[in-house]
């Protein structure tokens, strides 16, 4: 594989866009661990919560359409996660192998899509009694946007920061990053850009408002004219 230049900078762009990295909070109320194929969000989660930049963790993740390849990810690593739960699995790996302790670990595990991780971590934590003020996500790089504007919609009081474990990177010989091979990644980042107008407020209204510059808008066009068989379609 060899890509073209301006191919190479379109990824990046609409990459760091899509992972929407901030300033993280001293201290939050709340590190919410949402599931995915990425086995890494577990681990970078542990990394917040030892650090203290949070006295309590959610993890929030049913079984959805990446659970699968979170299974194979820890068929890799020798750990048996199939027909379970992405929250359930984050949450046996926080306690088992990073020593999070588990009485500071909530776990929702009927969610199956970004909007819905938001609904249920807040029916989940109203039901306990706890309003959080502020939270940090953490969350696959390529749906960390989208997943910021799932919580904004649902937690409009709080202050929501983005923590996703790493920026994916392209270089002209492809992607650097473990977690998906070139063309899931392809199929991930572009199928968002779409999926912001579809779910936002003029849409569906599953989502807070995104605002996707002119520039990162043509990257996609680019992108989606070079690569027009990994676009995927927006189911509703």
């Amino acid at each position: 594989m060899q890509l073209e230049p301006q191919t190479v900078e379109d990824l990046n762009l609409l990459a760091r866009f899509l992972a929407a990295p901030n300033q993280l909070p001293t201290q939050a109320d709340l590190i919410v661990v949402l599931g995915s194929a990425l086995p890494v969000n577990a681990t970078y989660g542990a990394q917040l919560f030892h650090v203290g930049l949070a006295p309590m963790v959610l993890i929030s993740g049913g079984i959805g359409h990446s659970t699968p390849s979170l299974w194979a990810n820890l068929e890799e690593e020798g750990i048996e996660g199939e027909d379970r739960a992405e929250a359930d699995i984050f949450h046996d790996l926080m306690v088992g192998r990073y020593r999070v302790p588990a009485e500071r670990i909530m776990v929702e595990s009927i969610s199956t899509n970004c909007g819905s991780n938001a609904v249920q971590s807040k029916i989940l934590l109203e039901r306990i009694g706890l309003q959080p003020q502020s939270m940090i996500l953490v969350q696959d790089p390529t749906m960390q946007r989208r997943t910021h504007a799932s919580f904004q919609k649902s937690f409009p009081e709080a202050n929501v920061f983005n923590a996703p474990p790493f920026i994916p990177t392209v270089t002209p010989s492809g992607l650097e990053n473990e977690g998906w091979s070139f063309d899931r990644f392809l199929e991930l980042i572009l199928g968002e850009i779409p999926r912001f107008s579809a779910y936002g407020p003029q849409g569906q209204d599953y989502i807070a408002q995104v605002n996707v510059p002119p520039a990162v808008h043509m990257a996609w066009q680019r992108l989606s004219e070079t690569f027009p068989e990994h676009v995927r379609p927006v189911t509703l």
